[in-house]
């Protein structure tokens, strides 16, 4: 039986998040009695450090069947791949992804849940608040929380880098069409799911906004989430956009009403911001990545040698260093040392389900 919305999770060793995840799914469902229009899926990318099954086997009840569907890799495919194949694999008409470690207002999603079922043949696109993602005030601006407003021209006027969070729920008539066509161009990076909804956009340029914030800041504080990692901030909030910006045919006119982050002003700030982040939140391997995307892509000339010449020197790192110390002694009169970064780090190597925390460049 087809379903009205598939919540895909694709997960890979992250044994507290994903348990705890699938935990209030199953509660959010049965309460608000979705159990008929919502299936669950989630697939485990071959995790190594626990089996899947026997992680989630108090939640494989009959009860259950009816929504949850849980599949392992008998490889590891990858992020990008993994992602795909929950698409793939999904029995519902919307989809709407999810990170394994991410946690919601299960009553705001429960509400945008049930605006998708009511009005599903009305659009094709419904586009959740999220506070505290990148994007957010320029979407909802003008509209009350827990209200929502149809937009139209949203490749026109809107950051797109805030539809690869998880708040975006993607009608699935044109997921073959898709594949078919950029598959080879998805599985290179790591949010194919935005994809979905730029092609339904490209179809139809219209969403439903729905003003319910699904933000859950305690689950963050409890698993401390790495999207302020230089990785996630390369790849999901400007670097890969402009990419499928070039993919997708988008309007030049409009690139930088889509591309906010890459106005000189804004893009200054982020550079401020991995520079005191960057180094000591990613792995070696995560920092070589990071430089040599920008060597190998045609990037635009100015924004190639910012970031080549200024995020991975460590001059430059050590002079914001210095700058946040002397503006911290002047005007909060308190004194920070590099001791900050080695307590940060060993406090976030304690965390079994993190994985992004191995550097000593800082020290």
């Amino acid at each position: 039986m087809q379903k009205v919305i598939t919540i895909a999770i694709p997960t890979y060793n992250r044994r507290k998040a994903i348990y705890e995840s699938v935990r209030a799914y199953c509660k959010m469902i049965k309460i608000n009695n979705l159990e008929n229009d919502l299936e669950l899926l989630v697939i485990d990318n071959c995790s190594d450090k626990y089996d899947i099954f026997e992680l989630l086997k108090e939640f494989q009840l009959e009860v259950n069947n009816s929504f949850l569907k849980i599949l392992k890799n008998k490889t590891n495919v990858g992020m990008a791949k993994n992602i795909i194949k929950t698409m793939e694999l999904s029995r519902g008409e919307f989809y709407f992804f999810t990170g394994d470690d991410e946690d919601r207002n299960y009553n705001n999603l429960a509400k945008v849940i049930n605006l998708v079922i009511k009005k599903k043949n009305r659009y094709n696109i419904f586009i959740s608040g999220q506070e505290d993602a990148n994007g957010y005030q320029e979407i909802f601006s003008g509209i009350e929380k827990n209200q929502e407003k149809p937009v139209k021209n949203i490749l026109e006027h809107f950051p797109i880098y805030y539809l690869g969070n998880g708040n975006t729920f993607a009608k699935k008539e044109c997921l073959p069409e898709l594949l078919e066509c950029k598959r080879t161009f998805l599985e290179k990076y790591p949010i194919p799911q935005a994809a979905l909804v730029l092609q339904n956009l490209k179809i139809k340029d219209e969403a439903l906004l729905c003003n319910y914030n699904l933000s859950k800041d305690e689950f963050f504080e409890k698993y401390e989430n790495n999207t302020l990692t230089s990785w996630s901030l390369n790849y999901s909030r400007f670097s890969i956009w402009y990419f499928y910006d070039k993919e997708f045919s988008l309007n030049p006119k409009y690139f930088y009403k889509r591309h906010p982050v890459l106005k000189p002003k804004n893009f200054l700030k982020l550079i401020i911001l991995m520079n005191t982040l960057y180094h000591y939140s990613d792995t070696d391997k995560e920092k070589k990545d990071f430089r040599d995307f920008f060597l190998k892509n045609k990037l635009p000339f100015w924004y190639r040698v910012i970031v080549t010449n200024v995020v991975k020197s460590t001059l430059c790192s050590y002079l914001i260093f210095f700058f946040f110390l002397i503006r911290n002694l002047i005007v909060k009169k308190k004194i920070i040392t590099l001791s900050i970064y080695r307590e940060r780090k060993l406090y976030l190597q304690k965390k079994a389900d993190n994985h992004h925390w191995n550097s000593d460049h800082t020290f």
